[in-house]
């Protein structure tokens, strides 16, 4: 949906922003700007007034659960390639890359 890929966006140039923020960036920035050029051909982004927060709060989770999944991954990468050096489990860490490591090797 256009929605969560703009609120992603709006996410990505303002990580901090809660959803309130997010929805008056949408309809007072965003929906005052276009892309009309001097020949009047282009998009007009008027139609961004009618979002409605409660919009933007259904697709709140989608849209930024990818960019946190993304931030999450990659720090399990790091504790991986971490522990695996010092453990001397490589090989067992180039196998399972994307799978967290638990603290210690006891067998269960």
């Amino acid at each position: 949906e256009e929605l969560i890929e703009l609120v992603k966006a709006v996410k990505f140039k303002h990580p901090d922003m809660s959803i309130r923020n997010v929805h008056r960036e949408i309809t007072e920035q965003m929906s005052q700007t276009s892309s009309k050029a001097e020949s009047g051909e282009g998009e007009d982004y008027t139609f961004l007034l009618n979002v409605k927060l409660n919009d933007v709060k259904k697709v709140w989770k989608k849209a930024t659960f990818r960019s946190d999944a993304k931030q999450s991954n990659n720090s399990n990468n790091n504790a991986i390639g971490t522990q695996s050096s010092s453990s001397g489990g490589a090989a067992a860490a180039a196998a399972f890359p994307s799978l967290p490591i638990s603290g210690g090797s006891d067998g269960g």
